[in-house]
C-alpha cells in the first residue's frame, strides 16, 4: 500500500509547512517564553524611552540610554512576533533560492517515506523523523538536523490515500507536544 504525494511548492504551502514546523519543533513553553520576554522588553523599554523624552536630554549618558532602550525595544518586538518574522524570512529566502514552483514527490508506505528530496534512494523509516505530526492541511516531517519536509493533503491522489497515509503517520511518527488535529 504505497501512496504518492506530488505537488508544486507554492507560498501558501510553504507558509502552512513553516507554521506546522513551529507548532511541532518548538515546545509550547519556549513559544510562551518568547511572548512573555518580548512583552516585558517592549513594555519596560517603551516606558523608559517615554520617561527619558519627558525628562529631556540633560545628562551626557541620556542619548546612550535612549539608544540602548530602543535596541531592547526592537529585540522585544522580534521576540514577541518571532513566528511571524520567521515565516516572512523563510518565504523571502525561498523566493530568492527558487523553491517556489519546484516539484516535490514523496512515496509513503508502511515502512516509511521515500523521496528524491532526501538525496538518496532509500526509504526513511517513520521513526527517523525527530518530531513530526499530522496537521489539517498535511504531514510535517522534521529530521534531527532541523530540516523538514511537507506532505500536503492536496498533493495526494485522492481523499482515501490521504486518510490512509495520515493514519499510518499518526501511528508511526514520534509524537510532539501539540494537539495533532490543529
Amino acid at each position: 500500500m504505497t501512496h504518492v504525494c506530488q505537488y508544486k511548492m507554492t507560498p501558501l504551502e510553504l507558509r502552512r509547512a513553516i507554521r506546522a514546523r513551529h507548532r511541532h519543533a518548538y515546545a509550547w513553553h519556549w513559544r510562551l517564553a518568547h511572548v512573555v520576554i518580548g512583552l516585558l522588553l517592549v513594555i519596560g523599554c517603551g516606558v523608559s524611552m517615554v520617561r527619558i523624552v519627558e525628562i529631556g536630554y540633560t545628562e551626557v549618558a541620556t542619548p546612550m540610554f535612549f539608544t540602548m532602550y530602543g535596541l531592547f525595544f526592537l529585540l522585544g518586538l522580534i521576540l514577541l512576533f518571532y513566528k511571524q518574522v520567521s515565516v516572512v524570512v523563510q518565504l523571502m529566502s525561498a523566493r530568492k533560492s527558487g523553491l517556489f514552483e519546484k516539484e516535490f514527490k514523496y512515496e509513503t508506505s508502511m515502512d516509511g517515506v521515500a523521496s528524491e528530496a532526501f538525496g538518496t534512494d532509500i526509504t526513511l523509516a517513520w521513526r527517523t523523523f525527530r518530531t513530526s505530526g499530522v496537521e489539517r492541511h498535511g504531514i510535517i516531517l522534521i529530521l534531527p538536523g532541523g530540516a523538514f519536509h511537507w506532505l500536503p493533503k492536496s498533493g495526494f491522489e485522492n481523499e482515501a490515500a490521504w486518510e490512509e497515509t495520515a493514519e499510518i503517520a499518526r501511528k508511526r511518527l514520534p509524537k510532539s507536544d501539540v494537539d495533532l488535529i490543529n
